[in-house]
Protein backbone atom coordinates (compact mmCIF):
# COMPACT_ATOMS: atom_id res chain seq x y z
CA UNK A 1 0.00 0.00 0.00
CA UNK A 2 3.23 2.87 0.94
CA UNK A 3 4.03 1.55 -2.60
CA UNK A 4 1.17 2.78 -4.21
CA UNK A 5 1.25 6.27 -1.98
CA UNK A 6 4.61 7.22 -3.60
CA UNK A 7 3.30 6.94 -6.35
CA UNK A 8 0.17 8.78 -6.21
CA UNK A 9 1.99 11.27 -4.17
CA UNK A 10 4.44 11.91 -7.01
CA UNK A 11 7.56 11.50 -4.83
CA UNK A 12 9.08 8.70 -7.11
CA UNK A 13 10.94 9.68 -10.44
CA UNK A 14 9.99 7.93 -13.63
CA UNK A 15 11.33 4.42 -13.78
CA UNK A 16 10.60 3.91 -10.50
CA UNK A 17 7.09 4.78 -10.61
CA UNK A 18 6.92 1.49 -12.99
CA UNK A 19 8.94 -0.23 -10.49
CA UNK A 20 7.09 0.38 -7.23
CA UNK A 21 3.94 -0.08 -9.48
CA UNK A 22 4.98 -4.22 -10.56
CA UNK A 23 6.41 -4.50 -7.07
CA UNK A 24 2.61 -3.37 -5.59
CA UNK A 25 0.58 -5.52 -8.03
CA UNK A 26 3.00 -7.96 -7.36
CA UNK A 27 2.97 -8.17 -3.59
CA UNK A 28 -0.78 -8.26 -3.34
CA UNK A 29 -1.28 -10.97 -5.96
CA UNK A 30 0.56 -13.29 -3.58
CA UNK A 31 -0.34 -11.30 -0.05
CA UNK A 32 -3.18 -10.10 -0.74
CA UNK A 33 -4.90 -13.80 -0.62
CA UNK A 34 -3.26 -14.83 2.33
CA UNK A 35 -4.26 -11.35 4.39
CA UNK A 36 -8.06 -12.47 3.97
CA UNK A 37 -7.32 -15.37 4.60
CA UNK A 38 -6.33 -15.27 8.12
CA UNK A 39 -8.54 -12.24 8.73
CA UNK A 40 -11.70 -14.43 7.95
CA UNK A 41 -10.41 -17.30 9.79
CA UNK A 42 -9.25 -15.39 12.49
CA UNK A 43 -12.95 -13.34 13.03
CA UNK A 44 -15.12 -15.90 12.68
CA UNK A 45 -16.75 -17.46 15.73
CA UNK A 46 -15.56 -19.76 16.92
CA UNK A 47 -12.12 -20.14 15.77
CA UNK A 48 -12.30 -23.76 15.93
CA UNK A 49 -10.87 -26.06 12.95
CA UNK A 50 -12.22 -29.16 14.41
CA UNK A 51 -12.76 -30.99 17.94
CA UNK A 52 -13.99 -34.76 18.17
CA UNK A 53 -15.27 -36.65 21.19
CA UNK A 54 -16.01 -40.06 21.82
CA UNK A 55 -19.02 -40.09 19.00
CA UNK A 56 -17.45 -37.99 16.21
CA UNK A 57 -15.42 -35.37 14.98
CA UNK A 58 -16.81 -31.56 14.18
CA UNK A 59 -15.72 -29.34 11.71
CA UNK A 60 -17.72 -26.21 12.33
CA UNK A 61 -21.38 -27.10 11.16
CA UNK A 62 -20.70 -30.77 10.23
CA UNK A 63 -20.53 -33.67 12.81
CA UNK A 64 -19.00 -37.28 10.93
CA UNK A 65 -18.99 -40.20 13.08
CA UNK A 66 -15.93 -42.19 13.34
CA UNK A 67 -17.82 -45.34 12.23
CA UNK A 68 -17.94 -43.48 8.75
CA UNK A 69 -14.34 -42.77 8.41
CA UNK A 70 -12.04 -45.18 7.36
CA UNK A 71 -8.54 -43.39 7.33
CA UNK A 72 -7.31 -39.93 8.30
CA UNK A 73 -4.07 -38.39 6.37
CA UNK A 74 -2.72 -34.99 6.27
CA UNK A 75 -2.26 -33.70 2.43
CA UNK A 76 0.21 -30.66 1.56
CA UNK A 77 -1.40 -30.13 -2.39
CA UNK A 78 0.89 -28.41 -4.79
CA UNK A 79 0.84 -25.11 -5.34
CA UNK A 80 -2.57 -23.88 -7.13
CA UNK A 81 -2.79 -22.41 -10.78
CA UNK A 82 -2.33 -18.95 -10.39
CA UNK A 83 1.02 -19.46 -8.06
CA UNK A 84 -0.20 -18.97 -4.69
CA UNK A 85 -0.17 -20.03 -1.96
CA UNK A 86 -2.34 -23.85 -0.84
CA UNK A 87 -2.51 -24.42 2.68
CA UNK A 88 -2.31 -27.99 4.31
CA UNK A 89 -5.49 -29.71 5.42
CA UNK A 90 -6.32 -33.10 6.61
CA UNK A 91 -8.20 -35.70 4.58
CA UNK A 92 -10.97 -37.83 6.25
CA UNK A 93 -11.33 -41.13 3.94
CA UNK A 94 -14.59 -41.90 4.72
CA UNK A 95 -15.78 -45.44 4.00
CA UNK A 96 -18.54 -45.02 1.54
CA UNK A 97 -15.67 -44.09 -0.66
CA UNK A 98 -15.71 -40.11 -0.58
CA UNK A 99 -13.30 -37.53 1.11
CA UNK A 100 -13.92 -34.84 3.33
CA UNK A 101 -10.99 -31.89 3.52
CA UNK A 102 -10.44 -29.79 6.31
CA UNK A 103 -8.79 -26.94 5.35
CA UNK A 104 -6.25 -25.60 7.84
CA UNK A 105 -4.99 -22.43 6.21
CA UNK A 106 -1.71 -22.08 7.24
CA UNK A 107 -3.27 -21.54 10.70
CA UNK A 108 -0.68 -24.53 12.49
CA UNK A 109 2.89 -25.15 12.15
CA UNK A 110 4.41 -28.21 10.71
CA UNK A 111 4.98 -29.73 14.33
CA UNK A 112 1.20 -29.05 15.27
CA UNK A 113 -0.05 -30.73 12.18
CA UNK A 114 1.98 -33.62 12.65
CA UNK A 115 1.05 -33.83 16.37
CA UNK A 116 -2.29 -33.27 15.28
CA UNK A 117 -3.00 -36.21 12.87
CA UNK A 118 -0.96 -38.25 14.39
CA UNK A 119 -3.45 -37.78 17.89
CA UNK A 120 -6.38 -37.97 15.12
CA UNK A 121 -5.29 -41.32 13.77
CA UNK A 122 -5.10 -42.97 17.41
CA UNK A 123 -8.09 -41.94 18.48
CA UNK A 124 -9.15 -43.38 15.02
CA UNK A 125 -7.77 -46.64 16.00
CA UNK A 126 -9.00 -46.66 20.05
CA UNK A 127 -12.62 -46.12 18.00
CA UNK A 128 -12.02 -49.21 15.52
CA UNK A 129 -11.26 -51.04 19.07
CA UNK A 130 -13.80 -49.87 21.53
CA UNK A 131 -16.79 -49.93 18.52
Amino acid sequence: MSLLWIIVDGQAERLETIYYSIAAVLGMWFVGPLFFMFVSRLTRTPAVLLSWDDDALSTGKRKIPWSRIRKVELASPARSKWLLSTSPMFVLYLKDGTRFHIQTDHLLSKKELNQAVTLLQETLQEQRQNG
